[in-house]
């Protein structure tokens, strides 16, 4: 292959790449955003004409340029909490989020890593493409999100009205209970303790956990989804949220964040590690942002601009 010269548009820091990435996107190194390879001085590209996803739908969504796949979720409400379990786990208090969004099917994976922030920079204990990235600090996983955005804004799929970022943890547990907006599983108190109900001998069909992970993790999307077709939710590795910990509450809430500050982000689900108890929809941990365990992952969310606090 030959080499070529391309220029970023945005800042005009110039590289040499092989002609055959000509049409592709790259980032740029310098600005830190995305640019379409083209010859210096050649004529500019037609424009393309991008798919935009909707703020809304009824099927999943494929993100080309990074091999992600995308569900939608309904506005609506669900009961969140555990009267069992952990203390931080309770109480239960209901919830409601006014806003559809999208959600990752499964936890970010190596491959999909890779091609958002670069290969070779992949941080994972364990490595193989399909695996899900782990060992991953909270801010590095919030800058995957900030960098997809961009990415997908300059194909055309998203506009400056929405963002990808990490889920809230009331995004994530709603979701987590299939999104059921106006089913008894929503207004059920004590919800289930899982997304299948409340026996745990039916995990093996749904989670990589302590007593049938043979101590990793594992592809992604091996075990049985959610009722949204949501994979890896309460096993495999444990996923980081937007959220600072706090104790929970009883009060019900409408489109929560979590406190404004803290010291402990959220972290969500169950790990190839976690004990039955720990696979719980409901179990919570505040964890050191800084922590990058092999354990602990993250997948990302859809949402309109305005629901980023």
């Amino acid at each position: 292959m030959a080499e070529i010269k391309t220029e970023c548009p945005h800042c005009g820091k110039r590289y040499r790449v092989d002609d055959a990435e000509i049409g592709g996107d790259i980032e740029c190194l310098r600005c830190e955003k995305f640019f379409t390879v083209r010859p210096i001085g050649a004529p500019p590209a037609a424009p393309a004409t991008p798919d935009p996803i909707p703020e809304s739908g009824s099927r999943p969504v494929f993100l080309p340029m990074v091999g992600m796949g995308m569900v939608p979720v309904a506005p609506g409400v669900c009961q969140m909490g555990s009267t069992s379990g952990q203390a931080g786990d309770a109480p239960v208090h209901g919830v409601r989020l006014t806003y559809p969004f999208w959600i990752g099917c499964t936890p970010v994976t190596q491959t999909e890593f890779d091609a958002v922030m670069g290969v070779g920079n992949n941080p994972s204990f364990f490595r193989a493409p399909t695996l899900p990235v782990e060992s991953i600090s909270w801010e590095t996983a919030a800058d995957f999100c900030r960098r997809l955005t961009e990415m997908q804004r300059h194909v055309g799929r998203i506009g400056e009205d929405r963002v990808f970022r990490l889920p809230t943890e009331a995004e994530w547990e709603y979701a987590c209970r299939d999104g059921a907006a106006g089913t008894p599983a929503a207004a059920a108190e004590p919800p289930p303790q899982f997304f299948f109900g409340d026996d745990p001998l039916l995990l093996d069909a749904f989670v990589w956990h302590k007593g049938n992970s043979n101590g990793s993790p594992h592809p992604v999307a091996q075990k049985q989804p959610n009722a949204l077709g949501l994979y890896d939710l309460l096993g495999n590795v444990g996923e980081w949220c937007l959220d600072w910990y706090a104790p929970g509450t009883a009060d019900s809430m409408v489109n929560p964040s979590g406190p404004a500050s803290g010291t402990r982000r959220v972290r969500r689900g169950g790990s190839w590690d976690s004990i039955p108890a720990r696979c719980r929809v409901a179990s919570r941990l505040g964890v050191d942002p800084e922590c990058r365990s092999p354990l602990l992952g993250f997948r990302v969310v859809l949402v309109p601009a305005s629901a980023l606090r």
